[in-house]
């Protein structure tokens, strides 16, 4: 009776090896084997498909990098659009017309829908239209998968759609985990990998920056939040950053692993959409910040000269209407700039002043400057 229950034990056990091996070697048949040099070199290879010329082609990784609230998404609307019309954007050059899956996971299905409705009124383009049948979106927002299953449904909808690039925001959403760890981000980038295998597209992710004022100044391979290797997985990289001079303004830097990048750009925030500037690309940092502010003489001025306009500032300031102060400021002192314009704004808000008021200008044992009140008797 023992005897027969080790047998069997034992056929069990050479069952589940047998099992093993077969699952292994059918999971490696995929893998492609190592070839020799010469055919290496002498096999047939498809020809590239450049996406964006200079930048990257299909079936390569771009992250598009950037803070909150700077227009990334805007940015990754405008270059789905853009691929599907075949035309440039800005200084980036689009030389055909391709099929875009777009993946929304962040924004609401109708906050979506206003921007693009009004993105499409500033391009000028028919909601009916070419352009339109070109792009197919995929609202994933709410649905709370594992990612191998939304992973399989990109896949499935790419190649269902015909899809040749396909456009992720945000990218976080689809990390299983603290995006901080390394052993997630690896099987995020796999994941990637893998999506891009099946579909032969290329593979666009929008991602957040890391936090501190000033992004700009680090190397684009050390931007982008969490583990260092989404850092070095791109083939291409579109970086934004604050501009020095102007709020409504955004630099763009570009890096590749296969060609020389297209210079820096500018775009400026318009009704809603990112628009090409003619601003030079000057990106914002710690010295350019200390270029722009004016000097304790200068300050002084502006604050001697804007006592004649309490009155002003003062009914301005009891209706709340900060972006008017921070317009008639900048107006009136245009050297300083939208940047001191709205520091200037900031320092007055809450100052309570009555007419004849004087503004006086000090500095504390921090060397920071501030206004204070000489209020008449």
């Amino acid at each position: 009776m023992c005897s027969n229950k080790l047998r069997a034990t034992a056929t069990t056990q050479e069952q589940l090896e047998e099992m093993d091996a077969a699952f292994r070697q059918e999971e490696s048949s995929d893998l492609p084997p190592a070839v020799p040099l010469s055919e290496f070199l002498s096999g047939h290879f498809e020809p590239d498909v450049p996406a964006v010329t200079g930048l990257f082609d299909l079936g390569r990784k771009v992250m598009i990098v950037g803070k909150a609230k700077l227009g990334k998404t805007h940015f990754a609307l405008s270059l789905a659009l853009r691929l599907a019309e075949g035309r440039d954007l800005c200084e980036l050059k689009i030389p055909s017309s391709l099929r875009v899956l777009y993946i929304n996971y962040e924004l609401h299905r109708n906050a979506l829908r206003k921007r693009l409705d009004a993105l499409m009124a500033t391009e000028w383009l028919d909601r009916s239209g070419p352009v339109a049948r070109q792009v197919t979106f995929l609202n994933l927002r709410g649905y709370s998968y594992p990612p191998d299953t939304i992973v399989e449904h990109i896949i499935d909808q790419a190649n269902q759609h015909q899809s040749q690039v396909i456009i992720l925001d945000p990218l976080y959403l689809l990390v299983d985990g603290n995006e901080n760890d390394s052993e997630a981000i690896l099987a995020l980038v796999k994941s990637i990998d893998r999506i891009i295998r099946d579909t032969q597209a290329a593979f666009i992710y929008v991602h957040h920056d890391i936090k501190g004022t000033y992004p700009g100044e680090r190397l684009n391979v050390d931007r982008g939040s969490g583990s260092g290797l989404l850092g070095r997985h791109w083939d291409a990289q579109i970086a934004l950053t604050e501009h020095a001079e102007s709020e409504r303004a955004v630099v763009f830097e570009f890096g590749s692993r296969e060609y020389a990048p297209p210079p820096p750009m500018t775009m400026e925030r318009t009704n809603g959409c990112l628009v090409c500037s003619s601003l030079t690309p000057f990106k914002r940092t710690k010295n350019s910040d200390r270029r722009n502010e004016p000097t304790r003489e200068e300050k002084a001025e502006m604050i001697r000269e804007a006592a004649s306009y309490a009155a002003e500032l003062i009914t301005l300031m009891d209706k709340a209407k900060t972006t008017e102060v921070k317009n008639f400021l900048q107006g009136r002192y245009p050297a300083i700039g939208e940047r001191g314009a709205r520091r200037l704004t900031y320092q007055l808000d809450g100052v309570e002043v009555r007419p004849q008021t004087k503004l006086r200008l000090i500095r504390t044992k921090n060397n920071h400057d501030h206004f204070v009140t000489d209020s008449p008797p």
